[in-house]
């Protein structure tokens, strides 16, 4: 990334926001105008100033974090880190530049199966999966294609079973399966500005991920932002 960034970072839970910079200083501030506190914690790296927070999971504290960032700090990148869950058994484990998104759980009910429609879009005649894209990501990869990237699918639940995984896989197209990025990207296009993604496999999204998830929570937070570091320079 040739140009210094005001980037504002949203994570799902603490973990993956620790595994970032750990050893750079943080200078916090709280935002007590909303329903809820949000934390924010600014770190200076290489030029870059990252101002994180982590508002909770799920697409609306991620969507209302990420406005948030962008109104108050005047942020020319919105990005997320952390981790996620495998729903294409083909899929490679670790870090993943994700330069697709879409959300897993919007559309219309129809004829007896659910119909996905991009986020956003009225939920009405043909079928529209098209995913929200990463301008940043499609760059990078273009400079080193062999990059680990891959789309992934948002949703506002847990994925712990492995039937569902395979037909969200077949669905809409991902690999992965989290709870906030495509919101992101849906928030980041809505404002104008690029988002940036990058996630690490905690869990094979099946009956075993609950536990898997929490033994490897530390690990893939820590590989997430090693790529996301490496991407931009740091």
């Amino acid at each position: 990334m040739p140009a210094p960034k005001r980037i504002g970072l949203v994570t799902g839970v603490k973990a993956e926001q620790d595994a970032l910079l750990p050893d750079h200083p943080r200078t916090s501030e709280a935002i007590t105008s909303l329903t809820s506190n949000l934390t924010i914690n600014r770190i200076t790296a290489d030029g870059h100033t990252f101002y994180c927070c982590t508002p909770g999971i799920g697409k609306v504290n991620a969507a209302l974090a990420a406005a948030t960032l962008a109104s108050r700090f005047d942020i020319d990148l919105l990005a997320i880190i952390g981790t996620a869950g495998k729903i294409d058994p083909t899929a490679s484990g670790g870090a993943h530049l994700l330069h697709e998104a879409v959300q897993a759980d919007y559309g219309a009910y129809r004829d007896g199966r659910f119909v996905h429609y991009r986020a956003g879009e009225l939920p009405l005649g043909p079928a529209d999966d098209a995913p929200f894209v990463s301008a940043l990501a499609a760059t990078m990869l273009i400079a080193t294609p062999d990059l680990p990237h891959a789309r992934i699918a948002t949703g506002d639940s847990f994925v712990e079973d492995a039937e569902r995984s395979n037909a969200l896989a077949q669905a809409t197209g991902a690999s992965l399966v989290d709870m906030e990025t495509a919101a992101i990207a849906q928030v980041a296009e809505r404002l104008g500005i690029d988002w940036l993604a990058v996630k690490a496999v905690s869990d094979d999204a099946n009956q075993d991920s609950a536990t898997d998830f929490a033994q490897q929570l530390a690990v893939a937070s820590r590989q997430a932002a090693d790529l996301f570091q490496q991407l931009l320079g740091i």
